[in-house]
């Protein structure tokens, strides 16, 4: 028999790649974000992974970095045959000119409830093709500094300083406005 000390326990945790309740047409709401941890807490989970930052995207707060939250700038005609990315630009923005943050909502609920919690950032999603709604789905900043990706290829170049620093800083960001017990970076 091992020591208890020196066994793994592994939490249940749940995924939530943060963009769900908007890809249902759902306006975020506190009450709403907070049911979606009371679902988790009251299935057993204890562990929560949010997604936070897809590529230099932002969804469920406001950066101070350079990028935006999906669809930000983007005009009804750029997204004119894509009614659910245009529907899920249009909830971020009213959730935003709300004032509600909706990461902070989701961590301050997981705490409450005794739900760790993880931000998720996938700072390798992008899109390779360069359509009108690769553009949206990558962000302007994404295609305003071609530099910064591999020659020939469609991802960053974490190579290049100005590429590590953009994502330290996006990290440090994360870290400094939530308390998150740690951070799940995927770098699929």
């Amino acid at each position: 028999n091992a020591p208890a000390e020196s066994v793994l326990v592994c939490p249940r945790h749940a995924l939530n790649d943060g963009a769900d309740y908007m890809g249902r047409g759902l306006a975020p709401s506190a009450e709403g974000l907070h049911r979606v941890v009371d679902g988790y807490a009251d299935a057993g989970h204890t562990l929560l992974i949010y997604g936070v930052r897809s590529g230099v995207l932002t969804f469920n707060y406001r950066s101070k970095l350079p990028g935006e939250y999906f669809g930000e700038g983007y005009s009804d005609e750029a997204l004119r045959e894509h009614a659910g990315l245009r529907r899920m630009r249009d909830l971020l923005k009213a959730t935003f000119e709300r004032g509600l943050d909706p990461f902070g909502e989701v961590v301050a609920r997981a705490r409450a409830r005794g739900v760790r919690i993880l931000a998720q950032i996938r700072p390798m999603n992008f899109n390779p093709s360069k359509t009108d709604l690769d553009r949206v789905v990558n962000g302007r900043f994404y295609y305003e500094h071609p530099e910064y990706r591999i020659p020939g290829h469609f991802n960053w170049d974490y190579g290049r300083p100005q590429v590590r620093q953009y994502f330290l800083d996006a990290i440090q960001e994360i870290l400094d406005r939530y308390d998150v017990d740690g951070l799940d970076i995927d770098f699929t």
